[in-house]
């Protein structure tokens, strides 16, 4: 059994809730919980390279137009012309 440092885990937590912003849809969920499983349980059967390699692209990757940007979550683009 291997452990996971916190910084671990927490690079694949915040892979994972980007995830759903460049990876819209089924794909994007789909990556979302795999990465929150294995956060949570996976890591404890080892061979945990291809997991923290899709944490790395996906936290690499650009986020596609419109989407939310990872400092706020929740919070909604403002665009020109909406109402103040």
């Amino acid at each position: 059994m291997t452990a996971m440092t916190p910084a671990e885990a927490s690079h694949l937590r915040r892979a994972a809730a980007r995830a759903l912003r460049t990876h819209p849809g089924p794909i994007g969920e789909l990556l979302h919980r795999e990465l929150l499983a294995w956060q949570d349980f996976g890591h404890r059967f080892g061979g945990g390279r291809l997991s923290m390699r899709v944490a790395d692209e996906i936290l690499a990757a650009p986020l596609p137009p419109g989407a939310q940007p990872d400092w706020a979550p929740g919070l909604r683009a403002v665009k020109a012309g909406d109402a103040a």
